[in-house]
């Protein structure tokens, strides 16, 4: 996956973030929020195949205003489909949450998102 989303630094006033460590482990549930008002402006992950899983780590930058109205998404995707999903409105991404199921050898991801300010 890309690191990075176009157009970013134009809808938002942001910092320079740093690319975190893994949050996750091998066939565990990744449960990760950006710290403060810190908003997810990439991910990184890398696939092993004797796992069939990821592990992810994710760049948070911090937001020049505060974060309001945060909800999770439901389930984003789902087993052996696509992942697609887009914030709505106004909304930032804040955190990102998955899990893995050893049988289908696959993952559900949900989503934070947030208002600005």
């Amino acid at each position: 996956m890309k690191d990075g989303f176009p157009g970013l630094s134009s809808f938002l006033s942001i910092s320079v973030g740093l690319l975190l460590d893994w949050v996750n482990d091998f066939d565990g549930i990744m449960d990760f929020t950006c710290p403060g008002n810190g908003v997810i402006t990439g991910w990184q992950g890398y696939h092993n195949n004797h796992r069939e899983d990821r592990r992810f780590k994710f760049r948070c930058c911090d937001m020049d205003v505060g974060l309001r109205d945060c909800s999770w998404s439901g389930d984003a995707n789902g087993w052996d489909g696509e992942l697609g999903f887009q914030t709505s409105g106004n909304r930032v991404l804040h955190g990102v949450y998955s899990r893995h199921n050893n049988r289908r050898e696959d993952r559900l991801f949900r989503f934070n998102q947030c208002r600005r300010g």
